[in-house]
């Protein structure tokens, strides 16, 4: 209610002095470039932190010390496994993980197809120099139908957001 009662006093201010119209419009027109100027600054800021915690020092903070597995089924695949923040001073929101699976049980053999390729984030919180177990469930599109034994699949991680 009260910013009714400013508003009516502000345009009654405006209508009656020219001047003051004229002010008003500036000191909009100046909060509103701020505004925008600020919008932009955070943004600038936020891809600027995407980009650093996909860099290599960033990723090179995590290890895997056993293997993690990947189960396939028919309907989903599951990802599960431990990982350690082997940093001292930086905390991991999470990481986002490539995963390839392909056609042949070694990836030596000549005509290898990758047959089945999704990126995953994994949400932990893991202080500074922890381990934490995980699992994750995702979906390959367009699999085929693999018996076991006749397909591997290989890991990246892509991406890691720290505090």
């Amino acid at each position: 209610m009260v910013w009714v009662v400013v508003g009516l006093v502000l345009l009654f201010l405006m209508l009656r002095f020219p001047g003051f119209g004229a002010f008003v419009l500036i000191a909009v027109a100046g909060v509103a470039l701020y505004v925008y100027a600020e919008s932009e600054r955070q943004d600038a800021k936020y891809k600027e932190a995407r980009r650093r915690a996909a860099s290599p020092e960033r990723t090179g903070i995590l290890t895997f010390p056993d293997r993690p597995t990947l189960a396939l089924g028919p309907y989903s695949s599951s990802f599960a496994g431990s990982v350690t923040n082997v940093s001292s001073t930086l905390s991991v929101k999470n990481f986002s993980v490539r995963l390839l699976v392909y056609d042949c049980p070694f990836f030596t053999r000549p005509g290898c197809n990758i047959v089945g390729d999704e990126t995953t984030t994994v949400f932990l919180g893991i202080p500074a120099k922890q381990k934490r177990s995980f699992s994750q469930t995702l979906f390959f599109r367009g699999l085929p139908t693999l018996a076991p034994g006749d397909w591997t699949w290989a890991y990246t991680v892509s991406e890691v957001e720290v505090d």
